[in-house]
């Protein structure tokens, strides 16, 4: 990921406007709307691979 793309993610988790983020980085406010949604895509998937590894762990230690 390149250091624009990094902190435009990092200045969104920290609530900052993704206009406020396209005037700092000086892409277009869509761009960051781009990077922000692939980066909630992926966390939101390591999550539910964490929480199925945790299921799947505690029903075979019966």
């Amino acid at each position: 990921m390149s250091i624009e793309k990094e902190m435009a993610v990092a200045m969104a988790q920290r609530g900052v406007s993704k206009v406020n983020i396209a005037r700092v980085i000086g892409k277009s406010r869509q761009a960051i709307t781009a990077w922000v949604k692939d980066i909630d895509v992926d966390l939101n998937l390591i999550k539910t691979m964490a929480l199925q590894a945790v299921a799947v762990e505690g029903s075979t230690n019966d």
